[in-house]
């Protein structure tokens, strides 16, 4: 192999193993009702949050040259669907939004949208006595939006979430502590969208009598 090649394949090979990956475990919500609000739900969660992905990359000097991919659609759709289910009797995630129509076909009593409204990483590395100390920062917000079988407005809300982390370790423990900051955030998100959708007058109302928009 000529000189220049080796250089240009040990450079490709150097900065592929700058990286770490992780994946987001799913994310239940520790909020349980045993009177849940008798409404058949259909949620639309896009197809870009269930497959989402997102890096970051320390903001200090060390390990400045390695990032982290996380791959996060999992903890994302998790913590939605989980706190919708623990409100209401009945969760169908769909792949599009749905309409009057889905609701009539499906027999559904309410359709609810989501959206990401706020997505923020942050990772930084200090030097410690025996090794790196990593912080990491994450905060999210998705935005709910719920109607009734004919597609009137119900109900609006941003279900918000932060999770710090510090972990001792290499460049390559980044993900890791990643990780464990968003799994803290879509905790609270979880949580959040069970006691704001289970705490709702306008759709405890609603449930008393789902049919009547008709």
């Amino acid at each position: 192999m000529k000189p220049l090649s080796f250089l240009i394949a040990a450079c490709t090979l150097w900065l592929a193993g700058c990286a770490s990956t992780a994946t987001l475990d799913q994310t239940q919500t520790s909020n349980t009702y045993t009177n849940k609000l008798r409404l058949k739900t259909a949620v639309y969660i896009p197809s870009a949050l269930s497959n989402r992905e997102i890096q970051v990359s320390p903001s200090t000097n060390n390990c400045s040259m390695w990032h982290a991919k996380i791959n996060s659609g999992n903890g994302y759709r998790s913590a939605i669907e989980s706190g919708l289910s623990s409100a209401v009797i009945s969760t169908d995630v769909v792949d599009f939004v749905p309409s009057p129509e889905l609701a009539k076909s499906g027999n559904y009593d309410l359709l609810v949208t989501v959206s990401l409204s706020n997505e923020n990483a942050s990772v930084s590395v200090n030097n410690g006595f025996l090794s790196n100390t990593i912080n990491s920062q994450f905060q999210v917000s998705f935005s709910l939006t719920f109607a009734d079988r004919n597609g009137q407005s119900l109900y609006a809300y941003t279900a918000n979430g932060s999770g710090f982390a510090n972990v001792n370790g290499s460049c390559g423990d980044i993900a890791d502590a990643a990780k464990q900051s968003m799994q803290t955030a879509l905790k609270q998100v979880a949580d959040y969208i069970s006691q704001s959708t289970y705490g709702s007058a306008q759709l405890s109302d609603y449930a008393k009598h789902p049919v009547s928009s008709h």
